[in-house]
């Protein structure tokens, strides 16, 4: 004989399960955006010389995360190097997205195969050139994305520049569309994406061309102001200039009106002319010959000073009838009268 037995009722009702787990879920997507966050600053404050498990160093520890982070952060930028960004982009989109129950069932697929997208970004970076603040000697795919570029280049029948940017270009494109797929991105996100993007570009360009017009504004208010100011000034400058040739024209009128005062200037006294000396020479000058013999030599006695002749002053015109008449002068050649001794 069989006795039925009275199921066991549930611990917690079906709408307290689902608030459960719905709270379970939010809390997870919590702690991945967190986890986001602490890789993101692991990898950005990421050097090639703190401490870790591979390079044994007593320098201080520079990355955010201490130590842990130091560890864990080289041996992600050495072999996926760049790439490695794709892990904390993938870590905070889907705790968003489980915090928010936007797609959550999609979290597990796209946790997966976060792996292939950081992979093929590592390749996509390897294609690029480094910049010189790139510390390391492998590019910036790490040891693994240089190694797949390297068989990839072998096995293309192309030239290396040409095929280096052809990589560049497909693996670009795949890994946009490979993060994409693995954010759980949708048409309707995308299209959402796009009309956000639109719209902030048109918000931005709105600001510029505001700033610009305030801008704009204020500089046609200056020119302005100061063309003003440059007009005013160049009246005042006119008036001035007017004022002054006002004056200038009452001076000029004024001394018009004034009579002239004529002085006569007499005519200079004309100079007395001094009368030319004339020395006249002793003619009982004695020349001697021969030497002197010492008994006979006389002293020389000092002689009488020269005579000196005045000559007098040209005799005065005469005046006469329609002029002036001289009087006749003596010839030149006329000999001079000595003077007795």
């Amino acid at each position: 004989m069989a006795y039925q037995a009275r199921g066991r009722d549930p611990l917690f009702d079906s709408n307290m399960q689902a608030a459960i787990e719905k709270r379970g879920r939010e809390l997870i997507g919590i702690v991945l955006v967190g986890l986001g966050l602490a890789a993101a600053a692991m990898l950005f404050s990421y050097t090639p010389d703190d401490p870790n498990w591979l390079v044994a160093s007593d320098a201080p520890v520079q990355n955010m995360m201490g130590r842990l982070g130091a560890s864990l952060a080289h041996p992600l930028i050495m072999i996926c190097g760049r790439g490695a960004w794709v892990l904390p982009l993938a870590l905070i989109v889907w705790g968003v997205r489980l915090a928010g129950h936007w797609r959550e069932e999609w979290a597990l697929w796209g946790l997966v195969f976060t792996p292939f997208a950081v992979a093929l970004a590592s390749v996509h970076f390897s294609t690029l050139a480094p910049p010189a603040t790139w510390p390391h000697q492998f590019g910036l795919g790490g040891l693994f994305g240089d190694t797949i570029v390297a068989v990839l280049l072998t096995a293309l029948p192309i030239g290396a520049n040409f095929g280096v940017k052809l990589l560049s270009l497909i693996t670009g494109v795949a890994s946009l569309v490979l993060v994409g797929w693995v954010m759980g991105l949708t048409r309707v996100e995308l299209a959402r994406a796009w009309r956000l993007l639109v719209w902030a570009i048109v918000m931005v360009y709105a600001l510029i061309l505001r700033v610009a017009g305030h801008g704009a504004a204020a500089s046609f208010r200056g020119v302005s102001i100061a063309g003003t100011r440059a007009r005013e000034a160049m009246a005042e400058r006119r008036q001035a200039a007017e004022a002054r040739a006002a004056e200038w024209a009452e001076e000029d009128e004024a001394e018009r009106l004034v009579p002239e005062r004529r002085v006569r200037v007499s005519r200079p006294a004309r100079a007395q002319v001094p009368a030319p000396v004339i020395e006249e020479e002793d003619d009982d000058d004695e020349v001697f010959e021969g030497g002197y013999d010492d008994d006979d030599y006389d002293a020389p006695v000092a002689s009488a000073p020269a005579r000196r002749h005045v000559m007098p002053p040209p005799p005065r015109p005469t005046p006469v009838e329609g002029g002036l008449r001289a009087e006749p002068r003596q010839p030149a050649g006329r000999a001079r009268q000595a003077e007795p001794h």
